[in-house]
């Protein structure tokens, strides 16, 4: 039974390690994806910009 509890414990210990980097990569992922987004953002507003004072 001890064995048992032990490698439940085990498992355990190793699926939160593997959360964590699955929600660290992510994050990273989200990071870009708002850089991305702020650039096409702010490149699409550039351009309204300049044909309304054209």
């Amino acid at each position: 039974m001890v064995d048992f509890t032990k490698e439940i414990k085990e498992r355990a210990e190793k699926m939160g390690y593997e959360m964590k980097g699955i929600a660290q990569d992510m994050e990273s992922e989200m990071r870009s994806m708002r850089e991305l987004v702020k650039e096409k953002a702010e490149k699409l507003g550039d351009e309204i910009r300049n044909k309304i004072l054209r």
